[in-house]
């Protein structure tokens, strides 16, 4: 099983799912299985990156795109009920850290929604560049945003230095991470500042399911990573629900404004995916799932045949098909049928909002 990604140490068996099924993070169920190991040293989560494993996730990334239901629409986040980019809300959330204006570049930009969303914040003021391994996003991008450079390829082929990094659910695929922040941190300039965002295990256990994503941070295994390579860490005093954002540096004058505290490490129930996963392979009612992330979809396909639809509030991804089944808007549901809901840090207040409607979770079964 090899060494902890993070800090070398040894590794043990943390979770083995029940099923063989997993899903990728653009949302397509994969016949795979699922093995978590935890380490003793620093208690990162991870995957094994045998050749095997990286086989199959390089795999997954030649079909590979993101935001494809909702024709690369960004992903939406519902605050008190209002719907939000989750790029607009990251900015909002670091605002006071980023400079206003300087050379932004955007690590693994897919389908560069992060850029757009700086674009529309600081407009000239900020002049854009993007990396991703991949050049498929290139010429849409060009075409949409005043893009002074698109970096196809390793980030050892870029040769200059930047105000603003960004990194936005990326480093949860890298396979060496440590060796990767060493590669950023060239490229960002003393002053710079390193905006980082990734999955948050404790609050969105699904995380585990998605078979591309190596690593499972907490805030506390995220920081430890991090804090090998860059001297100042801030987590921003607001949160993200099911999400930890950091703003690293180089230089600690250009990040002095009050961070949030540090929560204290704590124990994250894995296996409450395992439940999931068998209370859901045996269901064998006609049952509805809330939402088409990587949990939805991972719980659509446990149902199988017993799968009705999917039910989501996000309007471009209403009435396509996910998985062959249709996805619903909840006013348009039959509430008399159940709908299951995967457990995150969103659940109660979803709940409260869309009363009308039967949610089941794990914890009902």
């Amino acid at each position: 099983m090899g060494r902890c990604l993070i800090c070398g140490g040894a590794l043990s068996p943390a979770l083995q799912l029940p099923v063989r099924l997993a899903v990728t993070s653009d949302c397509h169920a994969v016949e795979e299985q699922v093995e978590i190991f935890r380490c003793a040293a620093c208690g990162t989560l991870q995957k094994a990156p045998t050749p095997s494993y990286l086989s199959k996730v390089k795999e997954i990334y030649q079909t590979y795109r993101i935001y494809a239901l909702s024709d690369g629409h960004e992903q939406v986040k519902f605050l008190g009920g209002v719907p939000r980019t989750r790029s607009d809300v990251i900015l909002d959330h670091v605002d006071q850290y980023l400079p206003r204006a300087g050379e932004f570049l955007d690590i693994g930009t897919g389908s560069g929604v992060f850029l757009r969303a700086v674009h529309k914040r600081f407009e000239a003021r900020a002049r854009l560049y993007a990396q991703d391994i991949s050049a498929a996003a290139h010429d849409r991008l060009k075409a949409d945003l005043p893009i002074e450079w698109f970096y196809a390829g390793e980030l050892s082929e870029i040769d200059r230095q930047f105000d603003v990094i960004s990194m936005i659910h990326v480093l949860e695929h890298v396979p060496s991470p440590v060796e990767f922040l060493n590669q950023v941190k060239r490229l960002l300039k003393d002053d710079g500042v390193l905006l980082i965002q990734v999955p948050d295990l404790q609050e969105t256990v699904f995380d585990a399911v998605i078979f591309d994503h190596i690593s499972h941070f907490t805030q506390s295994t995220l920081l430890t990573l991090l804090r090998k390579v860059f001297p100042v860490c801030v987590v921003p005093q607001s949160k993200i629900n099911n999400e930890i954002t950091v703003v690293s540096g180089i230089n600690a004058r250009t990040l002095t404004a009050s961070p949030r505290l540090e929560s204290a490490p704590s124990p994250v129930d894995l296996q409450g995916v395992s439940r999931i996963a068998n209370f859901l392979a045996h269901r064998s009612q006609a049952t509805a799932v809330f939402g088409v992330a990587p949990a939805g979809t991972f719980c659509g396909a446990l149902l199988r045949e017993h799968l009705e639809c999917f039910v989501d509030e996000d309007t471009n991804i209403q009435f396509k098909r996910h998985l062959g089944k249709l996805v619903l808007p909840p006013t348009q549901f039959d509430s008399s049928i159940p709908v299951f809901l995967p457990f995150n840090k969103n659940a109660p207040m979803i709940r409260s909002r869309l009363n009308y409607l039967r949610f089941i979770t794990e914890e009902d079964a």
